[in-house]
């Protein structure tokens, strides 16, 4: 762990060759040679975008279907384990699957929607620029709800079942249970899920790489891929090694976050 740390660190404060050799000092040029790259404002925005579309959509799936779950019906079982199937697929193995069904041509999307008589629906899902971004956030979605899933759905069962049967003999609604007993029960995982996601999200990189590459023309490049690109398609190792000194310092600023939460709540 503190050798890849301590030499990230030092790369992204000198020069270094395409060999690896260090040569000079360079301070924070790198950090600001960054900062004035004509594609590094785009490549923020969507890794922003990035992280509040997943992390927003991959918790209200999470918390939908952990909801049903909770709820006595035969089958559950068998329907958690299909519910937890995304979650264990590795992440190339999904994300070449994705990116066979959104292919243009031959992909599963367009054929289906083809044979449903609905061709004239049929989009370049990947070769389009608001199509490709939409196409990688439905597959991080559907690989990453799971672990929200689950996490939401340990707490819903940990919730002592006599607060909802006061509640409804008191005459309480489904949403005021939801609201006065459901939510404050489940508050503290709530928090720590939501960082975590957060967390992931930033440093989302294989999911991307595999469907899209960043592309097209760099729709779908987050910070991930741009580090990549700037490391292994230009051999730019400080500037890479700058851009990933701040996300690594925007990761550490979240973690400590987290211990603080799990300090004062007393939760794991």
């Amino acid at each position: 762990m503190i050798y890849p740390l301590f030499q990230t660190l030092l790369y992204s404060v000198v020069d270094v060759e395409i060999t690896g050799r260090v040569t000079n000092f360079a301070g924070f040029t790198h950090f600001h040679n960054v900062l004035q790259r004509y594609d590094f404002s785009r490549v923020m925005i969507n890794t922003l975008l990035w992280v509040i579309a997943t992390v927003g959509f991959e918790f209200t799936l999470a918390l939908g279907v952990a909801l049903f779950l909770n709820i006595e019906f035969r089958g559950r079982t068998f329907v958690q384990i299909v519910a937890l199937i995304p979650w264990t697929i590795p992440s190339v193995v999904a994300g070449n699957t994705w990116r066979w069904i959104f292919q243009t041509d031959f992909g599963l999307a367009n054929s289906l929607l083809a044979q449903l008589g609905l061709g004239g629906l049929a989009q370049p899902w990947l070769s389009h620029p608001g199509f490709a971004y939409f196409s990688v956030l439905f597959a991080s979605i559907w690989r990453g709800y799971p672990f929200l899933m689950i996490m939401l759905l340990s707490g819903l069962k940990a919730i002592p079942h006599e607060q909802f049967e006061a509640a409804m003999i008191d005459g309480a609604s489904s949403l005021q249970r939801f609201r006065y007993i459901t939510v404050p029960n489940l508050k503290n995982i709530i928090v720590i899920v939501l960082i975590l996601q957060i967390i992931y999200a930033w440093n989302t990189f294989d999911v991307i790489f595999v469907i899209t590459g960043g592309g097209p023309g760099g729709a779908t490049e987050v910070l991930g891929l741009f580090i990549y690109r700037l490391a292994f398609s230009i051999f730019n190792f400080s500037e890479a090694a700058a851009v990933s000194v701040m996300l690594l310092s925007l990761v550490f600023v979240l973690g400590v976050f987290r211990q603080l939460l799990v300090r004062r709540e007393g939760i794991q």
